[in-house]
């Protein structure tokens, strides 16, 4: 007698199933509304955390990736661009790109293309590499203020992080400029509120990597749903694809036919983030609840009210990280004349995970000034 195959019903509607998420099987429109159905949550969740539980401006990054992508289109559909929403959560909307050292002229036109086409309400602000960075200071590899190199402007965006010699650093380093940059243009722009993508796995990585980096003190602000920097009260980041694996917004962006930049990650795994990554996509395919897990434990993380921040990435950091650095590791000789108390006096202000990176530093560092603007 011949077997036949189960066929698999949607657990909401009872139609033949088309894809299987956490068990649960789901036809193509019910797994739609099941993901927007998550993200929706999670920003009413944050209505109470904003004045007049709504946002008057938001500033969303949009890098072109997959989950950047699925977050402007959950946060255009929530705002007041749409007639049909009597209740909205965002009044104007700036969708942002913040062009990187490893962006690339097609990503840029994607978005604009996009945006254009399906988000026409919406501001679109592309900022360049010169734009950001034409006002900077140079930092050597003790976090200390040096003079300004005798290079042109254009030859340090080209060198500049490839003064950084460990990959891992590199990105580290990155990373914290993106953030310090996109929060000093929520400032200029007198925005309320800054949304980030990240998904369930993006900050389960995020956690991991911070921890490996000695930034421990910055999981709160880095990956907590809604959190207000220090250095920057007015503004509220926002995190609202916590509860959403990357995996499931890929098929997500898939059945809604939403265009995105697909980005492989790289085979050698060269950097911590990268392998952290890696880790969790893999295992939110088999163990999807062990990263929500990861992030909901994450999320009760808290920092110190009154803690300090630090100079460079703006994240909450162990106080005296000079003498526990000087403690714990052997630094290499530095061919910088400075005293021993002038280099402690620089150190304060400027956290472990920050004095590593730029431990290998070949040459002084740009940096992008910060001017807080407190309310």
């Amino acid at each position: 007698m011949e077997s036949s195959e189960k066929v698999l019903l949607c657990k909401k509607c009872k139609a033949k199933a088309v894809i299987e998420a956490r068990s649960d099987a789901f036809c193509e429109a019910c797994y739609i509304r099941s993901i927007e159905n998550k993200i929706r949550r999670q920003f009413e969740l944050l209505r109470p955390n904003l004045v007049d539980k709504c946002s008057k401006k938001a500033l969303v990054c949009v890098s072109g990736g997959l989950n950047s992508m699925a977050m402007l289109e959950t946060v255009y559909y929530l705002s007041s661009y749409r007639e049909d929403n009597y209740r909205p959560m965002f009044g104007d909307l700036i969708a942002v790109h913040l062009q990187l050292p490893t962006s690339t002229v097609e990503e840029e036109d994607m978005i604009r293309t996009v945006i254009k086409q399906k988000y026409p309400k919406c501001a679109y602000v592309y900022v360049s590499e010169h734009e950001y960075m034409s006002q900077c200071t140079y930092v050597n590899a003790l976090g200390s203020q040096v003079r300004e190199p005798a290079v042109s402007t254009a030859e340090t965006e080209q060198t500049n992080f490839l003064n950084v010699s460990s990959t891992t650093s590199r990105q580290d380093l990155l990373h914290r400029m993106r953030d310090r940059v996109l929060l000093q243009l929520a400032h200029e722009n007198h925005c309320d509120t800054l949304v980030y993508g990240d998904s369930a796995s993006t900050l389960a990585a995020k956690t991991l990597e911070l921890v490996a980096e000695g930034r421990g003190h910055a999981i709160p602000a880095s990956t907590g749903v809604c959190t207000r920097p220090a250095v920057a009260p007015d503004v509220a980041i926002l995190r609202p694809l916590r509860e959403v694996l990357e995996q499931e917004l890929r098929s997500y962006m898939g059945m809604k036919g939403l265009q995105f930049v697909s980005r492989e990650l790289d085979s050698r795994l060269t950097t911590m983030f990268d392998v952290s990554k890696n880790y969790f996509l893999n295992l939110g395919e088999q163990f999807p609840s062990l990263v929500s897990t990861i992030v909901r434990t994450s999320g009760k993380l808290s920092a110190p009210q009154d803690g300090v921040c630090c100079r460079l990435c703006l994240l909450p950091m162990q106080e005296n990280t000079h003498s526990w650095l000087n403690s714990t590791t052997v630094q290499h000789p530095t061919n910088l004349e400075l005293s021993d108390e002038a280099c402690k006096q620089q150190r304060d202000d400027v956290c472990y995970g920050c004095m590593v990176s730029l431990g290998g530093l070949k040459a002084p560092l740009a940096w992008p000034r910060f001017v807080a603007k407190q309310s």
